[in-house]
């Protein structure tokens, strides 16, 4: 039988998928300004900004979660 993933670790894995989303945006918003992407794809800076902003919510949403994960004590059965 499997191990069922604990709500620390499921809360773990939107903080590092949040992040990703952080480092990615970032990204697709320098590579749109420096023109890697090809001219006239500045609006590519604006969703990797979207994107950006969306990673920083997860992580924050994440966190509040691991949080509440982490203060829980005993078994909650």
């Amino acid at each position: 039988m499997t191990k069922q993933a604990s709500p620390a670790d499921v809360a773990k894995i939107f903080i590092w998928g949040g992040v990703g989303d952080i480092v990615i945006g970032l990204g697709l918003i320098v590579a749109a300004l420096t023109g890697l992407m090809g001219p006239d794809m500045e609006i590519l800076s604006i969703a990797g900004a979207v994107m950006a902003v969306f990673g920083v919510g997860i992580v924050l949403w994440g966190r509040n979660k691991l949080s509440q994960a982490e203060d829980r004590r005993g078994d909650m059965n």
